[in-house]
């Protein structure tokens, strides 16, 4: 079985990527960018044990910048190729 996945913009240290039988695209995410969204998790589990309110705090603004970040490239590729989002996003 050799399917081709469809690259449909490359960024955000990572890329997003339309697989063969998928209805939506997904996104890819480099092996290291990972591991330290790893790290940043697991960082703040720590804080909250030792229960560091600044520490905690500083973790979540991390962790949450990652994850708007690729959340921001994969809309707005999304939206550059003309495809709908998966969800219903939420205003804020």
């Amino acid at each position: 079985m050799n399917q081709t996945a469809r690259i449909l913009e490359i960024g955000c240290n990572g890329a997003v990527v339309q697989l063969p039988d998928r209805k939506f695209p997904g996104i890819v995410i480099q092996g290291d960018s990972l591991s330290n969204l790893l790290s940043e998790f697991e960082e703040l589990k720590e804080n909250i044990g030792e229960k560091d309110a600044a520490e905690i705090e500083a973790s979540i603004e991390i962790i949450e910048c990652h994850l708007k970040d690729r959340l921001a490239f994969y809309e707005s590729t999304l939206a550059k190729h003309g495809v709908q989002l998966p969800y219903h996003r939420k205003e804020t």
